[in-house]
């Protein structure tokens, strides 16, 4: 059996937490800004909230 994310509430949290940390290392390059790879990682788990952790939750037991 494979794996499958749809099933792993995380992978949409990481998701998300991506998304922030690409945006803001763009926005960073193309300002060219200095780069704190730490505060970085920190803001963009700071998008996730408890509502999107319950909505992958919900998700992913609909999807079972």
């Amino acid at each position: 059996m494979g794996y499958s994310p749809e099933f792993n509430p995380i992978e949409s949290c990481f998701s998300i937490v991506k998304f922030h940390f690409c945006k803001s290392r763009l926005n960073d390059i193309v300002n060219r800004k200095g780069f704190n790879f730490d505060r970085t990682i920190e803001k963009a788990f700071e998008e996730v909230s408890v509502e999107h952790c319950q909505a992958f939750v919900r998700k992913s037991k609909a999807l079972l």
